[in-house]
């Protein structure tokens, strides 16, 4: 059987992509990885179609169902750009989403793996898709139980099921959450639980925008906050984070010399204590560069720990580094949460 699957897939690349293409293997965390039996999926990206701009990208499970299909307006990161299509790994259809920019814009709709539609929602043309908090912004259209029962329609109802906001921090497991929608947006008193349901939460919504939340622990304990996510910080913040690399980074004689430059990116956990762990290249310039990179960040100490629902929390980063051979020191870009994609809920 293992062998069938394997040919099945070979397949499936072979005749998909007789042109060039790059072939990128993943965890579900997002995380790339170099050895194909590390990856829980796999990521094809081949040239533009004669007359188009736009890559196209196949992601496939490693038992050779399709997982995505879609097109990216960049090669060197994914950038959606116009419908894609996600899959659950039975083969059975999941989302029908559309993007501008790599932003979700439009109607996006999600299915049950019955096959049953669960949501429809429709994200603005012309602002991001989370707010500074993380919470998903979109109207909610519609929404049903797995049975076809309608839950909200025309934007009005009452919504319980499975939160969207950005859930990339290993300690937040899945979040169920329910409350009134009017008008697509969240109003009044929200209550959820966390993983287990040994966390509970409630949050006071007007026209969408949180007001107020309070979680408690599975001690009893109570945390009040008025933004979900507080994202962890280098201490001083941004401006003191770029001095410090420019002051420490030293641009590797190799690189300089062959005028070897580009944008790297390390991944790392910040930790609840504000410590920095699991460093490592998520995207490469060259080896020099990389280890240059690697080097500095391993000497930043104490930052300031992000929170989530007012816990604190371990927090993965990705952090551009820009190293530029036409200027003498090297820039920064500012940090961004690890999230490769919208999350799709």
């Amino acid at each position: 059987m293992k062998n069938l699957i394997a040919i099945s897939f070979c397949l499936i690349i072979s005749t998909a992509f007789a042109q060039k293409r790059d072939v990128y293997f993943y965890r579900n965390d997002g995380t790339q990885t170099e050895l194909r039996e590390n990856a829980d999926y796999i990521r094809v990206v081949s040239e533009p179609d004669k007359g188009s701009v736009l890559y196209n990208v196949l992601e496939l499970y490693t038992n050779g169902k399709k997982k995505l299909i879609g097109k990216s307006s960049s090669l060197e990161s994914f950038t959606p750009e116009g419908t894609v299509m996600t899959f659950y790994p039975n083969g059975a259809k999941h989302t029908i989403e559309n993007y501008k920019s790599g932003n979700l814009a439009g109607e996006m709709y999600v299915y049950f793996t019955n096959g049953k539609l669960d949501k429809v929602k429709l994200y603005p043309l012309v602002q991001k898709n989370y707010a500074a908090d993380g919470i998903a912004a979109y109207d909610l259209i519609t929404s049903n139980d797995s049975t076809g029962k309608s839950l909200v329609a025309d934007k009005n109802g009452y919504y319980k099921g499975d939160d969207d906001s950005i859930t990339y921090i290993k300690e937040i497991a899945k979040i169920k959450i329910e409350g009134s929608i009017k008008n697509g947006k969240r109003d009044g008193l929200w209550k959820g639980t966390i993983g287990d349901n040994k966390m509970s939460f409630t949050e006071t919504y007007k026209n969408g925008e949180l007001k107020s939340g309070c979680l408690t622990d599975a001690d009893g304990n109570t945390y009040k906050y008025s933004k979900r996510l507080i994202s962890p910080m280098y201490p001083g913040g941004e401006k003191f984070l770029s001095d410090f690399l420019a002051e420490n980074i030293k641009y590797p004689a190799f690189a300089r010399d062959r005028r070897i430059h580009g944008e790297v990116l390390v991944g790392f956990t910040v930790t609840k204590f504000g410590e920095l762990q699991n460093m490592d290249i998520t995207r490469s310039v060259h080896e020099s560069i990389d280890d240059e990179a690697l080097r500095v960040m391993r000497l930043s100490k104490n930052w300031i720990p992000g929170k989530y629902f007012g816990l604190a929390v371990d927090i993965q980063f990705n952090l551009p580094i820009d190293f530029n051979i036409s200027f003498t020191s090297t820039s920064v870009a500012q940090g961004d949460k690890k999230r490769n994609w919208p999350d799709r809920q």
